[in-house]
């Protein structure tokens, strides 16, 4: 649609690899190369493409990335889940399972 704009929220293939298609609705894993590629192939404009936690307090607090980053080393999908079903702390699970977020315009 002229002038229609594009927000794409997607599993980060990079930090989820391992439990992507656990969910039967995954058909393709993206990262950001393939998402950016994607948008542009389509002639998108104003592309932007990066990747995100979905942990409102990193939002708030950008610094905090650099302890998801140092977590997401640490462990992998399964560790951060169990960690959160075990504590009901749930930075340790969103800090692994990152999103792709890529926005285009028409």
């Amino acid at each position: 649609k002229p002038n229609g704009k594009h927000i794409i929220l997607t599993p980060d293939w990079h930090t989820q690899w391992k439990s992507f298609y656990e969910d039967f609705t995954h058909c393709r894993p993206y990262n950001v190369m393939a998402l950016r590629d994607l948008l542009q192939i389509y002639n998108y404009k104003n592309i932007e493409v990066e990747n995100f936690f979905q942990l409102p307090i990193v939002w708030k607090y950008p610094t905090l990335k650099v302890i998801s980053r140092i977590f997401q080393i640490l462990t992998n999908v399964y560790g951060a889940r169990w960690l959160t079903e075990k504590t009901g702390i749930k930075f340790f699970r969103w800090s692994v399972d990152t999103m792709v977020l890529g926005y285009g315009e028409k």
